[in-house]
């Protein structure tokens, strides 16, 4: 009985069965910890933006309610001089505040206390134009800002008779 004999490819190809059968190379190991590296990094920095995201959202929110509510105290308090007729403070033209307010519930990394400054202009016959602004606390003025971060929120209101 002869051997036997194998060809040149078919010794190839058993030779690159045995390879694959082995496992991941040195190489592929290297290339797939650096692509899930890469990903890792991405995804890092993705929820540094939410949670940054997360924080100015949250400051408008709350900027917007004080706004709100600030104008709704001063037009009961114009409500109230219109019906008695005597000038009330908080009312009279010209700029008023810095009123500092700390709402309960604002955790995290907004800012928990606001200034809230205002400024009345009387436009006669008993009208008056309000203007709110509401910012973060050590905030000194909008320069100071980085995009990023809490802005100004501006709130105006015309209280007629």
């Amino acid at each position: 009985m002869r051997g036997h004999r194998m060809s040149r490819g078919a010794i190839q190809e058993d030779a690159g069965r045995a390879r694959r059968a082995d496992g991941f190379s040195v190489l592929e190991m290297m290339i797939a910890m650096s692509l899930i590296a890469v990903g890792l990094m991405g995804m890092g920095q993705l929820m540094m933006v939410a949670i940054e995201q997360n924080d100015y959202a949250r400051y408008n929110t709350v900027g917007i309610q004080l706004a709100r509510g600030k104008i709704e105290e001063l037009k009961a308090a114009y409500d109230a001089e219109v019906a008695t007729g005597q000038t009330v403070t908080d009312m009279s033209a010209g700029t008023h505040g810095p009123e500092t307010i700390t709402p309960s519930g604002t955790g995290g990394e907004a800012p928990r206390s606001y200034a809230v400054t205002w400024q009345v202009q009387d436009l006669g016959s008993q009208r008056r134009r309000v203007t709110v602004q509401v910012r973060p606390s050590g905030l000194s003025s909008p320069e100071t800002q980085t995009p990023n971060r809490a802005k100004t929120i501006t709130m105006t209101g015309l209280f007629t008779p």
